[in-house]
């Protein structure tokens, strides 16, 4: 993977700490958060991270953001609106940054988000909102850089091959190596393509209008 879990949760981290409307940030569930042995400090920002599927070049998870705060009851309603105006604009923010910000750019990209808020009445009477993430986190390894020695896939002609392409000019003043798999924009030109060591085509680029 390009970036792993623990580079989310760092990310995350990164966020709430920045963040002036959050005290306590906590890497998992939300039930574990709050039955730690010490007591959290409000507003809470959790997140715990669960998977969906796998494709060829991404990894799809679904990010769970869930920020709470106590609210207090005095009279009919206290300040639960309050609580949740609050907490939902801090939802507002981390998804604003995820979706935005550069950093977050190059780990991947949102592909859909929905918040739905939340009531606890456990030890701790908090509420807030459960922001729902569906994230595609970008994974350029291939079958070529896997950590294995000494296994062999039993290649065959349609798959995907793991030599380095030497790609020379035709003038022999270019000249350059790529991972198979790799896709490079080269001049208008015409090159021979040799693989390990031996020429393998001649072909011509037309320049792109």
């Amino acid at each position: 993977m390009k970036k792993t879990l623990n580079n989310l949760n760092t990310e995350l981290q990164a966020i709430a700490d920045a963040h002036l409307q959050v005290n306590t940030y906590y890497w998992g569930d939300f039930l574990n958060a709050i039955n730690q042995d010490k007591a959290v400090t409000y507003p809470l920002m959790c997140c715990f991270v669960t998977g969906n599927s796998l494709e060829k070049v991404t990894i799809p998870v679904t990010i769970n953001i869930i920020v709470a705060d106590k609210f207090f009851k005095n009279g009919r309603q206290g300040n639960l609106n309050d609580t949740e105006s609050d907490t939902l604009q801090v939802v507002r923010d981390v998804y604003e940054v995820i979706s935005k910000s550069p950093r977050w750019q190059n780990i991947g990209k949102i592909t859909g988000a929905t918040a739905s808020k939340f009531l606890e009445k456990g030890a701790d009477e908090s509420a807030g909102w459960i922001l729902a993430i569906s994230f595609t986190i970008y994974d350029n390894q291939s079958i070529c850089n896997l950590p294995m020695m000494g296994y062999d896939f039993e290649t065959s002609a349609n798959m995907q091959m793991c030599e380095d392409v030497i790609i020379i000019n035709s003038d022999g003043s270019f000249t350059h190596t790529a991972a198979s798999g790799d896709v490079y924009t080269l001049p208008d030109t015409t090159y021979n393509v040799y693989v390990n060591g031996n020429l393998n085509s001649t072909f011509n680029i037309p320049t792109l209008s």
